[in-house]
Parts: C-alpha cells; structure tokens; sequence
C-alpha cells in the first residue's frame, strides 16, 4: 500500500510514542500494527535522502554565513 505523504512520518512519531526504536524497529512495528498492511521499505530511496541532505546542508551553511556576516569579529565597538 502505498503511503500519502507525510504520512510515513507521523506513523514513525506514533509508533516512537510507544517505545524508543531504530528504523528497522519502527519499520518492523509499524508493518506489524497495520497488520501487516504496511511495509515500509528502507534504502529504496537512498538517493532521495543524500539529495535532501544536499538541499539542507546547503541551507544550513547559507544560514551560518548570514550569521557570521551579521555577527562579525568582535572588535572595539560598544567599549565605553
């Protein structure tokens, strides 16, 4: 069955309610409370993960520069 999405994650944040697991454990659990409905598959999007990754990492080091640039060295300013 395939899942709508965003659906995936709020079925892991349930099942991660219940007890702390890994992702093969919240995938076992998952396949196991749906009755064997869903089987959620891992590694099958590899390459869709690495490229998020990219895209945030990305993203989170345009961030640091704003910061930095807004930031600066700490110089003389300010002293009174």
């Amino acid at each position: 069955m395939e899942l709508l999405q965003g659906t995936l994650d709020m079925l892991a944040l349930r099942t991660l309610l219940l007890e702390p697991l890994h992702g093969y454990g919240i995938a076992k659990a998952i396949r196991n409370n749906s009755g064997e409905a869903l089987d959620v598959e891992f590694g099958s999007h590899t390459a869709v993960g690495r490229k998020q990754l990219h895209r945030e990492h990305s993203k989170w080091a345009g961030f640091v520069s704003a910061v930095g640039q807004v930031m600066g060295p700490i110089g003389e300013e300010g002293k009174s």
